[in-house]
C-alpha cells in the first residue's frame, strides 16, 4: 500500500471536471490506504490545493480540495 499513479490520474481527472472551487469527493472503488498515501503525497506537492487525509470511521479516505488558489479557478 503506497502512492499509486493510477489514483493520482483519477484524482487529477476528477479535479478537472469539478464545478465547485472547494469540495470533497471519494474513490470508493480504490484501495483506501493507497488513496490516503496518494492524497497525502499530493498534499506535499500542492499543500494549498489538496488537504491531508486519513481513513474515516466508514473506511473511506476523503479527497478535499481548494482550487481558489489557482489562477484558473472558477
Amino acid at each position: 500500500m503506497s502512492y499509486d499513479p493510477t489514483i493520482e490520474a483519477l484524482i487529477t481527472a476528477r479535479l478537472k471536471k469539478v464545478n465547485d472551487v472547494q469540495g470533497t469527493f471519494y474513490l470508493p472503488d480504490c484501495n483506501q490506504q493507497d488513496v490516503v498515501d496518494t492524497v497525502n503525497y499530493l498534499h506535499t506537492k500542492f499543500p494549498t490545493v489538496i488537504y491531508e487525509t486519513e481513513l474515516s470511521y466508514d473506511g473511506l479516505a476523503d479527497i478535499t480540495y481548494d482550487l481558489s488558489h489557482l489562477p484558473s479557478s472558477k
